[in-house]
């Protein structure tokens, strides 16, 4: 940490591997959001890609007592596989999760501890049981249990879909902060809510539903933890004010304040009364301000609890990475434990990013894959990084030619929120985890991009700047 003001996070990796010595240990890894060893190595993995080598480091866990020299070694000597990468000519080293345990100092390759249980990845999700049940209101259900629940769920509430979508209630069992929380033992569950388009009010008695139903089939509940993003920011947000009673604290993310239905809206009484974090992009603060400031008006009310807001230096909208989304949610867990957030009520998330490589030679094109497709906006998810970008000649701003492999050929603008192209126009944005998102910008209408490109996951694609 000491070295980070003269190197950039390419020379400190090399630097800790070539001259091993022996480093301070990370003092709490905890309070460190984006300057723990952690992210250095994940944001170094798209730095050290050369021509011959490119290395995939996975999510690391940094517990106290182990130092950065110990972490490198502990994972290269863990080495996974090797095998051919979409790029060709360049091989692919993947690396193993590692979790350095508290402190016994124990590496454990294949699993995760968390107190005294210890769950291993090769079966934890046999572990796990997941349904699909109907509420009263007609709201579809999913809900993950673990076998060993410890009486704690976490609820996940979407933001607005497009009237036509369907009732879709997705668990993406590969998300980071899913995964962490089902070895940790709590229930996962998401809505789907009644119904599509514009619904806070519903929307309430939706969740309600849904958290009674879980108390009811599976027994008490100790904590209901609450997740919403955009319009879900805000419904978890009216939660917080309305029902105390029934949950425990409120990650919102991307909060969406100001969406009101068309008929019978109802209101913010600025009195929230359980934890609520705000995990907000830099360019949407105005709406998260203003409701903080007018709940500050009401701290004389015992049992008005002030929010906390955690400012992401990133524009966009919803626009938060996994690690931002796990991080935020095991600071509210904290709070709401020991009943105290003084020194992290107010927080700015620095990213530690590489926009360009100059050691890596630029190529006509670049090659790659579909990932996966959004099951819900069909959007197309591409495995580039800004610097494979960037190496092929294609700078934000810029339009660039998409080619897959079934023949479809896409003129895409390669840019960041806000951004300015004619309804319907193809656009490609970076994602914070580290891939592009393809997609047609069309303001939450009628689309489909996947199908209209005709792409499937696996599909291969090149990259190439736009013809002058």
């Amino acid at each position: 940490e000491g070295q980070r003001g003269q190197m950039n996070e390419t020379s400190l990796l090399n630097e800790i591997i070539t001259k091993p010595r022996n480093l301070k240990p990370t003092p709490n890894p905890e309070t460190l959001f984006y300057m723990d060893v952690a992210t250095i190595l994940k944001k170094c993995a798209v730095s050290l890609q050369t021509s011959e080598i490119s290395v995939d480091m996975p999510m690391i866990k940094v517990c106290q007592g182990s130092s950065m020299v110990q972490l490198l070694h502990q994972c290269l000597e863990k080495l996974q596989s090797v095998e051919t990468s979409a790029v060709e000519g360049q091989r692919a080293i993947g690396l193993p999760d590692v979790v350095l345990c508290l402190n016994q100092g124990k590496v454990v390759d294949d699993g995760i501890i968390y107190g005294d249980s210890f769950i291993k990845e090769d079966y934890w999700r046999n572990e796990i049981t997941t349904e699909e049940v109907s509420t009263p209101s007609g709201a579809l259900n999913c809900i993950a249990t673990p076998k060993n629940w410890n009486h704690q769920v976490i609820i996940l509430c979407h933001g607005y879909r497009r009237v036509g979508t369907g009732l879709i209630a997705n668990l993406d069992m590969e998300e980071l902060s899913i995964q962490t929380r089902l070895k940790q033992g709590f229930i996962v569950a998401m809505t789907s809510y009644r119904r599509d388009g514009r619904i806070v009010k519903d929307a309430l008695e939706d969740v309600n539903e849904l958290r009674n139903h879980i108390h009811n089939t599976h027994g008490f509940i100790t904590n209901c933890f609450l997740e919403g993003r955009s319009m879900g920011g805000a419904i978890v947000t009216y939660l917080a004010e309305r029902y105390p009673e029934y949950y425990s604290g409120a990650v919102a993310i991307g909060a969406a304040l100001t969406v009101r239905e068309d008929e019978d809206p109802i209101y913010f009484d600025h009195h929230p009364r359980i934890p609520v974090l705000f995990l907000t992009n830099q360019s949407e603060l105005g709406a998260i301000d203003q409701y903080i400031n007018n709940v500050k008006n009401n701290v004389n009310d015992d049992e008005v609890v002030l929010p906390a807001l955690w400012e992401v230096w990133r524009e966009g909208h919803n626009l938060v990475s996994q690690l931002e989304r796990k991080q935020a949610m095991d600071k509210l867990m904290n709070w709401v434990q020991h009943q105290t957030f003084i020194t992290g009520r107010s927080k700015d998330i620095f990213i530690v990013e590489t926009h360009s490589r100059p050691d890596i030679e630029k190529s006509i094109s670049g090659t790659g894959r579909c990932i996966s497709i959004h099951p819900v906006f069909k959007s197309i998810v591409l495995n580039f990084t800004p610097e494979e970008m960037v190496s092929i000649g294609i700078n934000q701003g810029k339009y660039c030619n998409v080619r897959f492999a079934n023949g479809t050929v896409l003129k895409v603008k390669y840019g960041a929120y806000p951004f300015f192209v004619e309804k319907y126009s193809w656009i490609a944005f970076d994602h914070p985890d580290g891939f592009l998102v393809l997609t047609i910008h069309a303001w939450y209408g009628s689309t489909d991009p996947a199908s209209d490109a005709g792409v499937e996951v696996g599909q291969q694609v090149i990259i190439e700047p736009y013809p002058i």
